[in-house]
């Protein structure tokens, strides 16, 4: 009966083990995509910002000829 009930007891340890695993396997999983999202977010406003500084500079160079005229 001792085997028995310690068989028992590694098999339901071994499941809490596993268990833990997985969870923790999640929490990683979910950690890098929201790292992901974060990096692509950063990306598309760097983007932005850069689209934003090349339209501002080439006002000021359309300004610039109209001046010299």
């Amino acid at each position: 009966m001792k085997y028995i009930k310690r068989m028992q007891d590694d098999m339901l340890e071994a499941e809490l083990i596993n268990r833990q695993v997985k969870e923790e396997l999640t929490r990683e999983a979910e950690k890098e995509q929201e790292r992901k999202r974060k990096q692509q977010v950063q990306k598309e406003t760097f983007r932005q910002a850069n689209n934003e500084l090349l339209q501002q500079q080439e006002r000021e160079r359309l300004k610039a000829i109209e001046q010299e005229r």
